[in-house]
């Protein structure tokens, strides 16, 4: 193909203002060159600014049953001014697999080791809660990453779920997340399940850490 669907601004980067880049984005887009203009990881404030200076298509935000910082209000922004939603992270960095347990050791680079689900304690609840998670998946003949991917896929506002697979295997069992649907009682139930987890660390920041590491960068700057 001569053009890209989508091409996305990956991070808000204070050191770069966002009027260049969206200008540039706009002018890419009236040559053909892209079809649409994404963002990933923006706030709602990062958002306003770009959109001062061009479109915004599509958002590319964190989002899963684990954290979940865009229901409160960037999904509605979103619905509010057209954006549309592609979440990535709808396994959790792997604790929606099902396949880790409270003995998991990650090594050392493991960037897991630094992001905010996986700090002690927070750990062991949500493979808790996911453990919790596995007999709604059964009652439908499917998997936790099977039930996650379908939860993500219907919730209000979200166009369509980013999903990796780095085996054949995997790419079939994501595959076969779609075409059903989960009852609105098994929607509640994960809610109960998943909500101690996600009130423990809604007031983190973010799901990466990027936000805190980024204000002590700047306070370095200026100091």
């Amino acid at each position: 193909t001569e053009y890209v669907d989508v091409y996305f601004v990956h991070w808000p980067n204070s050191d770069f203002p966002i009027g260049p880049t969206m200008e540039m984005m706009e002018r890419l887009r009236a040559s053909g060159r892209i079809k649409a203009v994404g963002v990933s990881n923006f706030s709602i404030a990062d958002m306003d600014s770009a959109r001062q200076h061009g479109v915004i298509d599509v958002l590319q935000p964190p989002y899963n049953m684990l954290w979940r910082e865009v229901e409160a209000e960037t999904l509605p922004y979103c619905r509010k001014h057209n954006v549309g939603v592609m979440p990535y992270s709808g396994l959790a960095q792997g604790l929606l697999t099902g396949t880790l347990s409270t003995d998991t050791k990650f090594v050392e680079g493991d960037e897991r080791r630094t992001t905010v689900l996986f700090q002690p304690g927070t750990y062991e609840r949500a493979v808790n809660a996911v453990d919790m998670l596995k007999p709604i998946a059964a009652r439908y003949g499917k998997t936790v990453p099977q039930l996650a991917i379908q939860w993500l896929t219907s919730r209000p506002g979200v166009s369509s779920p980013l999903v990796g697979a780095r085996t054949v295997k995997e790419l079939e069992e994501n595959v076969e997340s779609a075409g059903w649907t989960i009852s609105d009682a098994d929607i509640a139930a994960i809610d109960r399940i998943t909500a101690p987890v996600w009130a423990e660390i809604k007031d983190k920041g973010d799901m990466f850490g990027f936000r805190a590491r980024q204000r002590q960068e700047q306070q370095a700057k200026r100091a």
